[in-house]
């Protein structure tokens, strides 16, 4: 290929960067075509000097995203020392010089971070920038969640309320909420419930909404029910919203972008496997499977944090090594979570703690803009078969997980007892 001259280098970097700022969702796919398609350059200091100039006028979400791109597509020690040079810019304000430390930070520079309060005008409010930064994204370690909800099951009732004393007096607000939120949506006592939920009423926590309309809809206890209704008038007074709590989910997760969705072939009982996985900066994954139901909503849930993607092929390659999957967009995955959230709140059945605290991966993903309904009456038509039709159907793979013998499916079992003498010893299970 020919070299290109800065001039061509400079349309196709400012070309990328447009895309960028339209896109809506960052992620892996996302990221490999921008490398595919810029890695052809092989001027890389032009490429990162163009592109530099373009990353300090970026919002966070999209400067994030590009440090991730130049990390692939520059050498780090050429980023390293660009980026230093830059930090002694004083023309540059606080704030892009910042988005050089998170352009340093990404590309795992060598860096003595030490240093780098020396480059600001007002130090302090760059680190305390950082820590909120550090402190948000934090939070989120579901396992450490899970832990602690293994604790509080572990613990004596009586013990509950100690623990709960505790945690208020140690923590407010946002934080103490974060901890304490999943205990409404699982299968606890109503009095440690109860009690929860007059924390989350004082709280001022955007996080106490979704949880107190969820006990609304579900709870037979006059007791909660009135405590929610005064808890979210208290949460209105305070400002607090489900946009608000919605941000701060986007927020704890902004460091890491979706990378690869799949789906199993829904079985015989209406069950379907999906597996969601994003990618941080320091390319560590966390993955989340869920097991959905048509009819009964959220069946399952489990999910490893902070993994390597060797660990993470080992992971899909066992969870799906009998039942196969299928790549499907995040948005598909989000629709069918929603629906089965739904399904669970209608019958009013408690989550399986293990999704409450993995579902914040899917904060910043929204659902597709069609429902499956319209799809099908757009796109499908009813139509006569023949018998080679639905035998051809049932010689194909995905066919074989919509029948399932008796001894995998008790109704399924009780229907061939019915149909079937018990005393005849050949009908086998």
């Amino acid at each position: 290929m020919n070299e290109l001259s800065k001039l061509q280098i400079r349309a196709k970097v400012l070309e990328a960067v447009s895309r960028i700022k339209s896109e809506k969702l960052y992620n892996e796919d996302l990221l490999a075509e921008f490398v595919e398609e810029l890695s052809q350059i092989s001027d890389k200091k032009s490429l990162f000097d163009i592109f530099f100039k373009e990353f300090i006028k970026m919002e966070e979400n999209e400067y994030i995203f590009s440090a991730c791109l130049l990390k692939e597509l520059v050498p780090v020690d050429y980023i390293n020392e660009k980026a230093l040079a830059e930090l002694k810019n004083s023309s540059f304000s606080d704030e892009i010089k910042y988005k050089i430390v998170q352009l340093l930070r990404v590309a795992g520079s060598s860096t003595d971070y030490n240093s780098l309060p020396s480059y600001f005008d007002n130090p302090q409010e760059v680190l305390d920038k950082e820590t909120k930064r550090l402190l948000e994204t934090a939070v989120f370690n579901p396992e450490s969640m899970l832990d602690f909800l293994d604790f509080v099951s572990a613990v004596k009732p009586s013990d509950r309320s100690l623990l709960l004393n505790s945690l208020k007096n140690d923590y407010k607000g946002d934080v103490l909420a974060n901890i304490i939120y999943p205990v409404v949506y699982s299968d606890f006592n109503d009095e440690f419930v109860l009690q929860v939920v007059d924390i989350l009423g004082d709280s001022k926590s955007s996080l106490a909404v979704k949880p107190f309309e969820y006990l609304l809809a579900t709870s037979n206890n006059t007791e909660i029910i009135n405590a929610c209704k005064l808890g979210l008038k208290k949460l209105n007074l305070a400002g607090a919203s489900k946009e608000k709590a919605e941000e701060y989910f986007k927020n704890i997760i902004k460091t890491s972008f979706p990378a690869e969705f799949y789906t199993t072939i829904p079985d015989g009982n209406a069950n379907q496997a999906l597996l969601i996985s994003r990618v941080n900066t320091h390319r560590k994954y966390m993955i989340a499977a869920i097991v959905i139901n048509d009819y009964s909503g959220i069946v399952d849930c489990f999910g490893f944090y902070n993994i390597t993607e060797e660990e993470l092929i080992k992971v899909l390659t066992k969870f799906y090594k009998s039942e196969g999957k299928y790549k499907v967009s995040p948005e598909y995955v989000k629709t069918r979570i929603n629906y089965a959230v739904k399904k669970t709140i209608s019958l009013k059945n408690k989550f399986p703690y293990e999704f409450v605290c993995w579902r914040p991966i899917l904060s910043d993903i929204n659902e597709l803009e069609y429902s499956f309904e319209d799809y099908a009456q757009k796109n499908c038509v009813i139509q006569q078969i023949s018998k080679e039709d639905v035998l051809n159907i049932l010689t194909k793979d995905y066919s074989f997980r919509w029948f399932i013998a008796p001894s995998e499916n008790t109704e399924l079992r009780k229907i061939i007892d019915n149909l079937y003498s018990c005393d005849n010893p050949n009908i086998e299970y």
